[in-house]
């Protein structure tokens, strides 16, 4: 039978008559990611510093491949955390970051040469041991923590928003590489972020926040396709909700008292459309044409094609791309 990994079990976590951790249950099976994904405030830092022993519970548990950690503290718990600014020590060079780990396990001389030099190489730094700190990019930083923690060989690595600081192109790429580290070492890692892509892209569960609870879980496509209310749709990047009287308009099945969610390419102008729609506003943008079109008195979002110049006010006709929607539980 395999370890079962990380398994937090109804923790809570109280500031005074404020509950910033509201009976939250989750697992991290081994050599898996799981993030935790949502806004500011809604209490995802909180439960990455009670699962690392630094915020106590006033409630539920944690418990490490069968092991309750309630009196295990932060430095025993086999832990390593990753934050968006790094936490690099300056006054090291990268080697001496990287193998920083290793050296308190006794690890010297060549071995722990090799470690480092693998190490860097898996996050794409070969050549950079000799380089310091203050010399590289916010990217090259975050690479070189990243190394860091792995070099530890954590249980569970916990990474709170590692990748926020940077830019989006970097983001993503990063987001990439981060996920194919923690597959060729087969770590377990706790991932707290806002970024829905960056939660997709590393992780092979993604639960929701919201306001100190966990509203849902699941694989990644899964959570995106069907997203558990119409708050949950919007906060994952759908670009509008509409009602069930709305859905029918556009040809969608929808059951009574359910809504629809729309992608922002759900609806896009084509002459052999079906929809009836007129055009309230055009917006050139990298993709085509961002429109804002009216359809039975609401507004809605739809795309055309950058040859496409719908003037405010003109009639259209609008194709639904089925593939597109969700259909929303009340």
């Amino acid at each position: 039978m395999g370890r079962p990994g990380l398994v937090v079990d109804g923790a809570t976590v109280r500031f005074g008559d404020t509950r910033a951790v509201d009976d939250v249950t989750l697992t991290v099976e081994p050599a898996t990611t799981v993030a935790v994904l949502g806004p500011s405030g809604c209490g995802k830092s909180t439960l990455l510093r009670a699962v690392a022993g630094l915020e106590p519970l006033t409630g539920g548990s944690v418990h490490l491949d069968g092991a309750d950690l309630a009196d295990t503290p932060t430095h025993r718990r086999g832990f390593a955390m990753m934050f968006q600014d790094g936490q690099l020590f300056h006054h090291l060079d990268v080697a001496g970051n990287v193998g920083y780990a290793l050296r308190r396990k006794g690890v010297r001389g060549a071995p722990l040469v090799a470690e480092v030099e693998r190490l860097l190489a898996l996050v794409d730094l070969a050549g950079y041991a000799r380089r310091r700190p203050a010399t590289l990019s916010g990217g090259e930083q975050q690479r070189v923590a990243l190394a860091r923690a792995l070099a530890a060989r954590p249980r569970l690595l916990l990474l709170d928003e590692p990748l926020s600081a940077l830019d989006r192109a970097l983001r993503e790429r990063l987001a990439v590489d981060l996920r194919a580290a923690l597959d060729a070492t087969g770590t377990s890692a706790l991932l707290v972020t806002h970024d829905q892509d960056e939660a997709f892209t590393v992780a092979d569960r993604t639960a929701i926040m919201r306001s100190g609870r966990l509203v849902q879980q699941g694989p990644p496509a899964q959570v995106w396709r069907y997203p558990v209310d119409a708050a949950a749709a919007l906060f994952l990047g759908y670009a509008a909700v509409v009602e069930a009287s709305i859905a029918a308009v556009l040809g969608v099945p929808c059951p009574p008292g359910h809504a629809v969610a729309l992608q922002r390419d759900a609806l896009r102008m084509d002459a052999a459309g079906t929809v009836q729609a007129v055009c309230r506003s055009a917006v050139a943008a990298r993709d085509g044409i961002h429109l804002l079109v009216a359809v039975a008195g609401t507004t809605l979002p739809a795309t055309a094609d950058p040859a496409a110049s719908p003037r405010p006010g003109s009639p259209v006709l609008l194709r639904l791309d089925p593939r597109a929607v969700a259909v929303v539980p009340p």
